[in-house]
């Protein structure tokens, strides 16, 4: 039925919210949906405030097109991966007072928050587990639904490489029930994912050109390292203004941040570096003291809650 009814159309149709025809079609409805992006993506740059902004792009625009991405095949879905990667990108780039960055710093952004990223996940990088995680759970009903489809469904897996491969390899038996066992798997768009930014955050520390670079990078690595990219600005302590926003997401990316609003020297009488190194660790005025100033105000705001005296 459903061929028949594909052969009366020129070259296909929307059906629950995936375009079925022809390759030229289903990208060209792809990239429509990717286009419609641009206009969340411009009023999220009309905010005031950058960190709500930035939580509304990784929750909201990020996931637009997870649908497409589980029920249309990668190939032609790439255009359209491309247009949605590259709205996110100049969004945050805007975000973060930049026009542009280089394409490894994309990749750390793209990486998730516990791995030193910003949870910006690129969609060119999840269709393939998207799908083939997709596939993998409809073969409860496919063998016996869909008997002359399982070949070609075994093909396309086990031809997969990097990331997806690996996770196959290591979870799964070879078989001709390979593409049942994968419904088997727990998380299988996870786990492949995961691989996947493994192999990425893996690259970018390799590439790191310095040792203090390497170490930053492996710091932003660390447990709730990121926890302030999901605070919600809902109260005045957990409220990031634009101004430190940027600081924070420049540190993070270990990008060189602006000297300008700042003295030449800190209150110590050293020189201030672009890498903002000397103030997250000088004692005299830097890191340490904030932190410490700021611990001490959050416990002391609990003990007044408790009536509890306190100096």
């Amino acid at each position: 039925m459903l061929v028949k009814f594909l052969s009366s159309l020129h070259e296909g149709c929307i059906f629950l919210g995936t375009p079925i025809g022809t390759w030229s079609y289903v990208t060209s409805v792809c990239c429509e949906t990717a286009q419609s992006g641009s206009n969340l993506c411009s009023q999220l740059l009309k905010l005031d405030d950058s960190q709500a902004a930035n939580l509304l792009l990784r929750q909201c625009h990020v996931p637009r097109l997870n649908h497409l991405a589980r029920t249309v095949r990668p190939d032609p879905l790439v255009p359209a991966a491309t247009i949605h990667d590259s709205q996110t990108c100049s969004t945050f780039c805007r975000l973060i007072g930049y026009d542009s960055l280089p394409d490894y710093t994309w990749q750390q952004i793209s990486l998730p928050i516990n791995m030193g990223g910003f949870g910006l996940t690129s969609l060119t990088s999840v269709s393939r587990p998207a799908f083939v995680a997709s596939w993998a759970h409809a073969t409860v009903e496919l063998p016996f639904r869909f008997q002359s489809l399982l070949p070609a469904i075994n093909s396309f897996v086990k031809a997969s490489d990097g990331p997806v491969g690996r996770v196959l390899s290591e979870c799964l038996p070879d078989d001709m029930a390979f593409t049942y066992c994968l419904s088997r798997v727990d998380k299988l768009q996870f786990q492949i994912s995961k691989c996947h930014a493994q192999l990425d955050s893996e690259i970018l520390l390799s590439n790191t050109a310095t040792a203090s670079d390497a170490a930053c990078l492996r710091s932003v690595w660390g447990k709730g390292a990121g926890a302030w990219l999901s605070a919600l600005p809902t109260d005045q302590e957990f409220a990031l203004s634009t101004y430190n926003f940027r600081l924070a997401a420049l540190l993070r990316l270990g990008m060189p941040i602006p000297l300008s609003d700042w003295s030449a020297s800190c209150n110590c009488g050293a020189q201030l570096d672009n890498s903002g190194y000397h103030l997250l660790t000088c004692k005299t005025g830097g890191g340490p003291v904030w932190s410490h100033d700021s611990i001490a105000a959050t416990w002391g705001d609990c003990l007044q809650d408790v009536h509890a005296h306190f100096q």
